[in-house]
């Protein structure tokens, strides 16, 4: 298997009711996945992945880690709508990352490799968990890709152990 994909997401918040966030603050929404993972939805036009996890905002200022098996990234590509999803829920929460794209964005219900966000036609973000009073929701507006498509995981990871080397010998 290769190296993990990272989609680091900026967003602006756009409400943050039981929070410490306010109204306007930027944020970043991490999603780590594998690519090799396999479609867990037999439907040609519907794609389900686990994803190896997701640091997402929280009602704190420290962001929460979620895992699965809770909530899983949906690819879909029916003719209504193409849809890059992201939720995880919980008896006791709720987070859900939802980027719509128009008719005929996505060929297949495959995981891409990276989304363009000029081509959007909606971003958010949502948290909610009721018993703290958290409401937390969120414009999209960055997506950064780690690896970038087409960079070898060994460019990658020789790169990281040589900067780490480096910073330590200084």
């Amino acid at each position: 298997a290769g190296a993990p994909t990272v989609f680091e997401f900026g967003g602006v918040f756009t409400r943050t009711t039981g929070t410490v966030h306010q109204v306007g603050d930027p944020f970043t929404t991490i999603v780590f996945f594998d690519f090799e993972t396999p479609d867990l939805d037999p439907s040609p036009l519907q794609g389900r992945y686990t994803y190896l996890s997701w640091i997402a905002p929280y009602r704190t200022a420290t962001p929460i880690t979620l895992v699965p098996p809770s909530g899983a990234i949906e690819i879909t590509a029916d003719d209504g709508s193409h849809n890059w999803r992201l939720e995880n829920v919980a008896a006791t929460f709720r987070f859900e990352l939802a980027i719509n794209f128009p008719s005929g964005t996505f060929l297949t219900d495959a995981l891409p490799p990276t989304l363009d966000l000029s081509q959007a036609t909606a971003t958010r973000f949502e948290a909610a968990e009721p018993a703290f009073g958290m409401d937390l929701r969120g414009t999209i507006t960055s997506l950064r890709v780690v690896p970038e498509p087409g960079l070898s995981s060994a460019i990658l990871l020789g790169t990281l152990f040589g900067a780490r080397r480096a910073r330590r010998i200084r």
